[in-house]
């Protein structure tokens, strides 16, 4: 429907996708806002400029982390609507330095960072209200491998809490040797942040692909298998196996992380196939190719605005499959574009949109397709 190339280099700025009606672009140097219907620029704003993913906070507004502030941005013309200055964020005394996002739900935005005070430097998991514009809570975390402390991704938000798990490049050898190559995770109340408990994945790798739903439900990549367990007892529910391989190839062909709509867990392996699993019993309602060559990448997966389209995703191409019965619907590679190999971009759909519509970054390069 229409092609924007951003001016900036691929990875100097982030994009995310708003209320259906703007691409947002943070960048170093300046952010801009694209026209979702028409592919056009609708502002640039050097006072937004941020390379973190601008996160959604309400209809009107986005919220990007600074290098100095908060920023919320109005997503309309890019004027910032409020700012706070990272200096407010500490305490007496302190001096905060944030190291990532770890992950949002609603209008928390759940970080991690260090704070020094004296000679004292402590990690921490941290929560801040995006509507509210104030600190939830903050409770201490491994410090990880130094200098620059650790990162945790939030694998489940659930009513009550949420589950993280570190970063495995940021697990120092002392942590790998007590978690003995296993994936070690931490449940945190999310109204007061107090650690509920903390449990090991037996046979799921600190790096494996990880995912939980909003009941008791994770569901990881082990060994070329999918494995759900139960996040309070740690027990494995079911497994999915391995696919075969064709004849003349080798290796295990490992699944990706997947991705979750109401009873149904959708998820792709290095084999090229993308399988739909009933997340109660494991049992799959269909498993399809999506045509392209095996290689050493997995494809991603996601889903079109509607939730009716499945969308796997790598260097090579996008392809759409329909996610009640897996029906292979197109695939999409864009004539003369980069060839794919080990550096090349992934096509790589952006969540947030609404309607028939779909934002595909490749690089620096969006397209818009018509998918619903």
């Amino acid at each position: 429907m229409w092609k924007y190339e951003h001016p900036a280099e691929a990875g100097q700025f982030s994009a995310s996708v708003h209320q259906g009606r703007v691409l947002v672009l943070t960048g170093r140097e300046q952010s801009a806002g694209i026209d979702l219907r028409t592919g056009r620029p609708l502002w640039q704003r050097t006072q937004a400029a941020a390379l973190s993913r601008a996160l959604p906070v309400d209809g009107e507004l986005c919220f990007v982390d600074a290098p100095d502030a908060f920023l919320w941005i109005a997503v309309r013309d890019g004027q910032v609507r409020h700012r706070v200055a990272k200096t407010t964020l500490a305490g007496p005394g302190e001096t905060l330095t944030l190291t990532g996002t770890a992950g949002w739900g609603g209008t928390t935005v759940w970080m991690t960072g260090r704070v020094k005070k004296g000679a004292a430097l402590l990690s921490y998991l941290f929560a801040y209200d995006l509507a509210a514009r104030k600190w939830l809570w903050r409770t201490p975390v491994a410090a990880g491998v130094p200098p620059n402390g650790p990162q945790y991704d939030v694998v489940a938000v659930r009513p009550a809490d949420i589950v993280v798990r570190q970063d495995a490049r940021t697990i120092t050898p002392a942590q790998r040797t007590a978690a003995k190559g296993t994936s070690v995770l931490f449940a945190f109340d999310r109204r007061t942040g107090k650690k509920l408990r903390s449990f090991r994945l037996a046979g799921v790798h600190p790096s494996a692909a990880l995912v939980g739903d909003a009941s008791d439900r994770l569901f990881a990549s082990s060994a070329g298998e999918l494995h759900a367990y139960n996040s309070r007892t740690a027990a494995r529910l079911w497994r999915v196996a391995r696919a075969k391989a064709a004849p003349g190839e080798t290796g295990v062909f490992a699944f990706g992380s997947g991705i979750l709509s109401g009873p149904m867990l959708y998820a792709a392996n290095r084999h090229q196939e993308v399988a739909a699993v009933d997340t109660a019993n494991g049992r799959q309602l269909w498993r399809r190719s999506t045509e392209a060559p095996a290689t050493s990448e997995i494809p991603g997966t996601a889903f079109s605005g509607s939730g009716r389209t499945v969308l796997a995703y790598d260097s090579v191409q996008l392809t759409a499959f329909a996610a009640r019965d897996g029906k292979r619907l197109w695939k999409f590679q864009e004539a003369g574009a980069e060839d794919s190999g080990t550096d090349a971009p992934r096509y790589r759909p952006l969540t947030g949109g609404s309607g028939r519509n779909l934002v595909v970054r490749r690089g620096r390069t969006f397209y818009a397709l018509p998918v619903d």
